[in-house]
């Protein structure tokens, strides 16, 4: 079986098994788009289809993506993980003192240069919480 028939079958598992409600995936060489994947829903309570054009929010994922883009830069010597970020970032709140390294080891951290609000209200987590305290011993006894 080729990558592209594996990797499709692996992902058509995943719509089915209902792990997700819908996905987009693209095989990527440099510049050219090896081939893409579209399947099952983006609006489960519209019947909206994933379609090429259907876009996700990235969140966290993006900080992987661009940790390894900086330790790409760093094997080929374009820079040092222990720069200091002024070098790299104009506006730093935080002084001179700030390191790539520490950014990526989550040792420091920078203002959100865009102030979005949460995408969902706290309300729709609050059934997620315990509905009663739990206690060392009712904890150390689970299992």
């Amino acid at each position: 079986m080729k990558h592209r028939e594996k990797v499709t079958s692996y992902l058509d598992s995943l719509i089915k098994k209902g792990t997700t409600p819908g996905l987009q995936y693209a095989a990527v060489n440099g510049n050219q788009v090896l081939f893409t994947y579209q399947r099952g829903y983006s609006d489960i309570s519209k019947n909206t289809k994933v379609t090429e054009k259907t876009t996700f929010n990235g969140f966290s994922i993006t900080k992987t993506f661009t940790a390894l883009a900086i330790l790409q830069l760093a094997e080929q010597n374009k820079l040092s993980i222990d720069d200091s970020i002024t070098k790299y970032i104009i506006k730093n709140p935080y002084g001179e003192d700030v390191t790539i390294r520490q950014l990526l080891t989550h040792t420091a951290g920078l203002p959100n240069p865009i102030p979005l609000k949460w995408i969902h209200l706290i309300e729709e987590d609050m059934g997620l919480a315990t509905p009663y305290p739990v206690n060392l011993v009712s904890f150390l006894s689970i299992g």
